[in-house]
């Protein structure tokens, strides 16, 4: 009996093993570039057309095992950049090509207004894109001053830094956007964004930067309006004097986008007919 005592005791008194290191994971960023993803869209269209697909049908269109990691973070990807879209969950989980994304595939013109715009709006569609867009546009720092940032600032995993920085440059230069070129309002984020394995992703909550020094704002003056304050879509050339651009504060809604065209139906009959008449 004592002997038994004993040994419970050294039980009772073993230290708790340390709890394993959580691997750091990456804010959500997307698993390949747009021109790649685009084209696993492509390949998603030459089986499926505009049909719905079972994820693990989906995924061996472009070459993945069911569960495997690659496709997974495939399909976050195209969701991530607005190219398809989900129902359901599990084993039942199907995705199916959003409609911006047939009309970038079936655009066939040689010059497409609409098809630049789409992959310009795709390209800014996550939500790292968005942050790194407001703050930099174009005039991207230094590599390693980037990679700084992307670490300190946004807690990125280390390992996951040129991978992202390679697949950050290659999108932007696809867009072809210019300096000018800003997320519109109400382009947001999926409610059901990403989780799990689905992209490198963690818990850690972006914060918007003030916009990068020579954005246009209200009146052509810099730094004269809200923060909350954007350009709604891209400047519109009117005449060939006359460039408009729609401002918003917060969130934009169809209803409200009619009321605008109901108010400049109201007032535009106190404008000259033409440039002439000005």
């Amino acid at each position: 009996m004592p002997e038994a005592n004993v040994k419970a005791k050294d039980v009772a008194s073993k230290p708790e093993e340390p709890a394993k290191n959580k691997r750091l994971r990456s804010p959500a960023y997307p698993y390949i570039n747009l021109k790649a993803a685009l084209d696993r869209a492509k390949e998603f269209y030459a089986k499926e057309k505009r049909n719905p697909a079972n994820v693990a049908i989906a995924v061996r269109h472009w070459d993945y095992r069911p569960k495997s990691s690659g496709g997974t973070q495939t399909v976050a990807t195209l969701k991530s950049f607005g190219l398809i879209k989900d129902v359901g969950t599990g084993d039942t989980r199907s995705i199916q090509l959003t409609d911006e994304a047939l009309r970038i595939l079936l655009d066939s013109r040689e010059e497409s207004p609409e098809r630049d715009e789409l992959i310009k709006r795709a390209a800014l569609l996550p939500k790292i894109h968005r942050i790194l867009w407001s703050r930099y546009g174009n005039d991207l720092p230094s590599d390693d001053t980037l990679k700084h940032e992307l670490l300190f600032t946004y807690k990125f995993n280390e390992n996951a830094l040129d991978d992202f920085v390679k697949e950050y440059k290659a999108t932007i230069s696809l867009a072809k956007l210019k300096s000018n070129d800003i997320v519109s309002p109400g382009q947001e984020d999926s409610e059901d964004e990403p989780e799990g394995d689905d992209m490198e992703m963690q818990t850690h909550e972006f914060t918007q930067p003030p916009p990068r020094s020579g954005t246009t704002t209200t009146g052509g003056k810099q730094g004269s309006q809200p923060s909350n304050v954007r350009p709604l879509g891209n400047a519109i050339p009117v005449s060939k004097n006359c460039v408009m651009n729609v401002m918003a504060a917060g969130q934009v809604t169809q209803k409200g986008i009619e009321q605008l065209v109901a108010y400049l139906n109201l007032i535009k009959g106190s404008f000259p007919a033409n440039e002439d008449e000005g």
